[in-house]
């Protein structure tokens, strides 16, 4: 990011609620920080947020505007899967013509093709260590269909948004576009001992201490993207902040990679 340290940057952490009646909430929450000369800064943190539709009057859009009138820098972080296993994707777009062929072998959830992305497994092998929750599989479809909504959203008001790994993942692209929107995990951030010492400002309560509710996970992805800023170059690295898996990490196949382009990624920590 041109001249990053010396604009502000904003992190918008995006908790999914499931798709909503027109005249009822949509269960989602949002937490806003942003990093300055003086530190990390609270801007808003509320559940009283519809991210479909977004309304010009919503507190999402007044806050963003806000970031854009400053010339600042822009991390959007959702908890929502981004895109649907590859299998899966070819399931549906063959179904009209009863055209698709099973031949996967049927052993544990997590092997299933039709369930789970690369990313999942990685998340589940490396981080979790139990299955993470799945866009087909679980509940969880709910918030992430409706977060292709809020995506696109994002994308009308930050044009040239970099969405890794969807834009080719590029570290040096990563540290240099102005804009950014990324996948998060707060249960995943959560594996870490690093992330959870790291405090919402202005410090009252770490990671561990803010409960569970949307609220605290929208603080949760805000601070995940604080963390990927720092791994990415855009705010300097410190003792204490955990690393960031990202899709050039040593552990990450070549096959993972290559899926990953239409699959998406979970930007999750880890205590290296």
């Amino acid at each position: 990011m041109t001249n990053s340290r010396t604009r502000p940057i904003y992190f918008f952490g995006c908790d999914m609620g499931g798709w909503h009646n027109k005249d009822k909430a949509g269960g989602d929450a949002l937490a806003v920080c942003k990093w300055t000369s003086n530190g990390l800064e609270h801007v808003e943190a509320t559940a009283d947020v519809t991210f479909y539709p977004v309304s010009g009057e919503s507190v999402l859009n007044r806050k963003l505007t806000d970031a854009l009138k400053e010339n600042a820098s822009v991390i959007v972080c959702v908890d929502a899967a981004f895109s649907w296993p590859e299998a899966f994707r070819r399931l549906v777009d063959e179904i009209p013509e009863g055209q698709h062929r099973f031949t996967f072998t049927l052993t544990d959830g997590i092997s299933n093709p039709y369930l789970y992305r690369e990313t999942d497994r990685f998340i589940k092998k490396h981080v979790l260590k139990r299955n993470p929750l799945t866009a087909v599989g679980d509940k969880f479809g709910n918030n992430s269909s409706k977060a292709q909504a809020l995506v696109r959203w994002f994308i009308d008001k930050l044009p040239d948004a970099y969405r890794p790994p969807f834009h080719a993942w590029e570290r040096d692209r990563a540290g240099s576009n102005l804009h950014s929107i990324i996948e998060v995990y707060p249960a995943a951030s959560m594996k870490s001992k690093r992330f959870k010492k790291l405090r919402w400002p202005p410090h009252v309560q770490d990671m561990d201490q803010i409960g569970s509710s949307d609220i605290a996970d929208a603080k949760r992805c805000a601070i995940t993207g604080v963390c990927y800023a720092r791994e990415i170059g855009v705010l300097p690295a410190g003792d204490g902040w955990p690393s960031v898996y990202c899709p050039d990490h040593t552990l990450v196949s070549e096959k993972v990679r290559a899926t990953a382009r239409q699959e998406g990624w979970i930007f999750a920590l880890y205590d290296g």
